[in-house]
């Protein structure tokens, strides 16, 4: 679990607004050390104290640094656009041999931005399976000195900590809009993957971003077939065509397809999550609900699910409870 968060504020303020910013390079790796530096302006250092350190200590570790942008150029509202889930942070700015970097700015004059922040890891966030954080329910000003620290406004701590949680643990990946294409294109696993998929041992491959679960993309084409092409939330629930002609429905692991779930199910009933009778067919809007709703819209839709899918898995050797899958899902 994280020490402790803030919320950095990007490409916005007074000073942003004759200078480019010292944060061009925030998302990019170090070639030098393979690290990730947060750089900001000068005499403009987190106040490592915010975030727990005491006052001897010259740095803090284990921070989640969130950083957000503004949705638009007429709206206060913020969206996240990427975080270092684990960063170290320190109490003044820091440099060394070719870690300042440099970068021209908009009057042409060259700047040297020190850093103040390190990770080892960074997780990009699209514009689909970004987090809004509507200021006006907290603060209107909350971003005025461009840095929101964890504590702050407690109702988004809990929202903060679920929503980056999720995205480590894999869900975004699942959620993938170029792993739903490539659904569209492949055929369905055949009888014989479908019925040894359960049992088949879990396994995993490394990304840039950590673990993630080794997955056969045909046995959810499989529970799309299935599923004739319909949403198992609601049949009745319209969307489009694809090239193929079928209605454009994406796969979903009822029991989300995360390294933490994979080794918890495997060691307790010897079976792979990743499996024909784990998967249903949505429609993009119930799909988005299950994720990104709020806690009655994401109640609504899996109830609707483990209803029709609890007995199945247990036919298999999954024996769980609804009380169990809404606790994976944070509702």
């Amino acid at each position: 679990m994280f020490k402790k968060y803030i919320l950095v504020d990007l490409f916005s303020g007074s000073y942003n607004e004759e200078n480019i910013g010292h944060e061009l390079l925030n998302d990019q790796k170090n070639p030098i050390t393979g690290k990730y530096y947060g750089y900001l302006p000068p005499h403009d250092n987190p106040n490592i104290l915010e975030l727990g350190a005491s006052s001897e200590d010259n740095f803090i570790d284990n921070v989640l640094v969130i950083f957000v942008r503004k949705i638009s150029n007429t709206s206060i509202d913020r969206r996240v656009i990427g975080f270092y889930p684990s960063a170290r942070i320190y109490k003044t700015r820091q440099s060394g041999e070719k870690l300042a970097r440099h970068f021209r700015d908009k009057d042409g004059s060259i700047k040297t931005s020190s850093y103040s922040i390190e990770s080892k890891e960074y997780y990009p966030v699209s514009s689909e399976f970004t987090l809004i954080i509507e200021t006006q329910k907290y603060n209107s000003y909350m971003f005025r000195k461009q840095r929101v620290y964890g504590g702050t406004y407690p109702e988004l701590d809990s929202i903060i900590y679920d929503y980056v949680e999720r995205l480590i643990n894999g869900e975004k990946l699942e959620d993938d809009i170029i792993a739903q294409q490539e659904l569209q294109e492949i055929l369905g696993a055949s009888e014989q993957v479908i019925q040894d998929a359960p049992s088949r041992e879990v396994m995993f491959e490394n990304q840039i971003s950590g673990k993630k679960v080794l997955r056969n993309p045909q046995l959810t084409k499989s529970a799309i077939i299935d599923a004739s092409y319909q949403c198992e939330v609601n049949s009745e629930h319209e969307t489009f065509l694809n090239k193929h002609g079928k209605s454009y429905m994406e796969g979903h692991h009822l029991i989300p397809c995360t390294v933490k779930n994979a080794k918890e199910i495997w060691e307790q009933f010897g079976r792979n999550i990743d499996c024909r009778e784990n998967i249903v067919s949505l429609c993009p809007i119930c799909h988005r609900a299950i994720h990104m709703g709020n806690r009655d819209e994401k109640r609504r839709v899996l109830s609707n699910l483990i209803s029709k899918r609890l007995p199945t898995l247990k036919n298999i050797g999954i024996s769980i409870t609804e009380e169990y899958l809404f606790h994976l899902y944070g509702v």
